[in-house]
């Protein structure tokens, strides 16, 4: 949905900026070509989309005296003592 309303509100000066940065990054593409400079920069490219893919798995949970509030609002880790771990689940209505 999102998607559609971006293409729709494209203007002609946004497909010129969008021409303009694919001819450069090519000629850079074409310049740094089998130099040690262009695996640095593929290597540099993998680490960011790396990056940007374990950002999006990861899950924040807060941890506060007897508590730990995982991501999921269903299950909250109650009565925190070692070695043992109580969990109470939030019970749901299922909308078939």
């Amino acid at each position: 949905m999102r998607l559609f309303t971006i293409i729709a509100n494209l203007r002609f000066q946004d497909v010129l900026d969008i021409l303009f940065l694919t001819v450069v990054a090519y000629h850079l593409y074409l310049w740094f070509w089998g130099t040690k400079a262009f695996k640095a920069l593929v290597g540099l490219l993998a680490l960011g989309i790396v990056f940007t893919v374990a950002r999006f798995g990861t899950k924040v949970f807060r941890i506060i005296r007897d508590q730990i509030d995982l991501p999921n609002d269903r299950v909250n880790a109650v009565h925190i003592e070692p070695p043992q771990m109580e969990f109470k689940f939030r019970e749901t209505l299922s909308t078939d």
